[in-house]
């Protein structure tokens, strides 16, 4: 009986101590001390969500440290911003991670990006497409590999904004070839 009293009493201690090492206790406005905090963590996705939870303003500043100090795990830096922050920030979460990432990592970082938050898919394409590192179509590849649906997203442009076809709304509406004036007269016969 002793024995297990023994071992819940240093369980219980190593816990609080693993928790006080996730758990950085920082001002959310000193920069320094928030890298040092990412720097000496022994669990970098908790330590950076707890971060990411406790500084909601410096959410942008701490992810920015996160990825270019920890650019070889830059998948543990997106997850730890996927578990903190809300599904409609982590387009521009995922474009801060993927501009320190190493390159071979950017097609993960999109899929699981997508993955986090499959409601927001075109925002997450557009956002690191207009970091202009990888082809748009390699992009929504990655997009689509992460779950996104593809009737819903569609490629980017170089600007990363989204190009859908073009619809017209009424018979001839559109200058595009092919698609008459809505005259209704036929292709190919001369009318007199």
């Amino acid at each position: 009986m002793k024995n297990r009293i023994w071992m819940l009493i240093a369980s219980l201690a190593f816990s609080a101590q693993t928790m006080a090492e996730e758990t950085p206790n920082v001002a959310c406005s000193d920069l320094d001390a928030i890298q040092a905090s990412l720097d000496n963590a022994t669990d970098l996705t908790s330590t950076l969500a707890s971060l990411l939870t406790s500084c909601p303003d410096q959410t942008t500043d701490i992810l920015s440290l996160a990825a270019q100090s920890h650019s070889n795990d830059s998948l543990a830096v997106l997850e730890a911003a996927t578990q903190s922050l809300a599904p409609e920030q982590i387009a521009k979460a995922t474009a801060i991670v993927v501009s320190h990432a190493n390159p071979d990592a950017y097609e993960q970082l999109i899929q699981q990006a997508v993955f986090s938050a499959p409601d927001y898919a075109q925002d997450i394409v557009d956002a690191v497409a207009e970091l202009n590192l990888l082809d748009p179509t390699d992009i929504l590849i990655a997009a689509i590999s992460g779950g996104a649906d593809p009737a819903l997203i569609s490629e980017p442009t170089a600007a990363g904004i989204a190009t859908a076809p073009p619809l017209a709304v009424n018979p001839g509406a559109t200058t595009a070839l092919g698609t008459g004036n809505g005259s209704g007269g036929e292709i190919g016969r001369a009318h007199v």
